[in-house]
């Protein structure tokens, strides 16, 4: 079926898109979720019908009651998606982190000064302030992105459920 092919290619372009932001399993999860709905897609075509499959429907009523856990624990983790609106302490920290963990610098304590002490504030292309608000606003992007995945499974797990329901 068209209509999971576009789905699995969206969840997967997502998650490639942000995969050096997310944590590996997140990322290798929702890539596992595309490659299935994509698949479920081509066996639908091949066998011209919708979500027949030979296996125990409990079996799959457990596995979808599970997968769902498995993402609303993902979603709290992450704080339901939460935006960050003002520059903190922590969104500091996790800025220089974030900056420190891709650039490969190791440091004792994720801090502006302890980055300059350090000597790596010299080769950055941007101030201080402008760090925190790139990422302040990488955040939400990223943030924005995980919640349109996690409604995109959501709405495909309730579907599959009421199919099953009904089998």
């Amino acid at each position: 079926m068209e209509w999971n092919k576009n789905i699995a290619q969206k969840i997967a372009n997502i998650a490639e898109k942000y995969a050096q932001n997310i944590p590996e399993g997140i990322y290798l999860q929702f890539m596992d979720i595309a490659k299935s709905i994509y698949e479920r897609g081509e066996e639908e075509e091949e066998e011209e019908h919708v979500f027949i499959d030979e296996t125990d429907t409990v079996k799959i009523l457990y596995e979808i009651q599970a997968r769902r856990k498995a993402i609303d624990d993902a979603k709290k983790v992450m704080k339901n998606f939460k935006r960050v609106s003002r520059v903190t302490k922590d969104l500091k920290e996790m800025a220089i982190e974030s900056y420190c963990k891709h650039s490969d610098i190791r440091i004792p304590v994720y801090s502006w000064e302890c980055l300059e002490y350090y000597g790596h504030t010299e080769s950055l292309p941007v101030g201080e302030t402008d760090m925190y608000r790139v990422y302040k606003e990488h955040h939400n992007m990223k943030m924005r992105k995980y919640e349109e995945m996690y409604t995109i499974e959501i709405k495909f797990l309730e579907n599959l459920q009421k199919y099953y329901d009904s089998v």
